[in-house]
């Protein structure tokens, strides 16, 4: 795939996002940072916060959350990161010197590390 092919595909993707915002205004979310707590033992729950403010939380018998708890709380958290990183590519319209491909990263990261 061409660096032409690639910025015209952004190009359409913008386009047809800017299209569904014009249509339907986007929902509002809690401003980052998000956070997944580690498991709690006095309080036997894990939590997923946003912001100030809890999301979720896991209650548990004491036991360890599952592998799939861990990795769906760490992607629930990065949400805000990874959308920024998202508009971000949209903004930079195909311009690679434009984009900081070390914060995607770091998104990336938190969602899955």
């Amino acid at each position: 795939m061409t660096t032409s092919h690639i910025q015209t595909r952004i190009a359409e993707l913008k386009q047809e996002i800017e299209q569904h915002l014009l249509e339907d205004a986007p929902p509002s979310h809690t401003p980052g940072p998000w956070t997944a707590t580690q498991h709690n033992t006095e309080t036997n729950m894990s939590r997923i916060l946003l912001g100030n403010d809890w999301l979720m939380s896991i209650r548990h018998n004491g036991e360890a959350l599952l592998p799939t708890q861990v990795a769906d709380a760490k992607l629930i958290a990065a949400a805000p990161d990874l959308l920024a990183c998202l508009l971000d590519v949209l903004d930079a319209d195909g311009d690679l010197d434009a984009m900081d491909f070390d914060r995607y990263r770091a998104a990336i990261a938190k969602a899955t590390q």
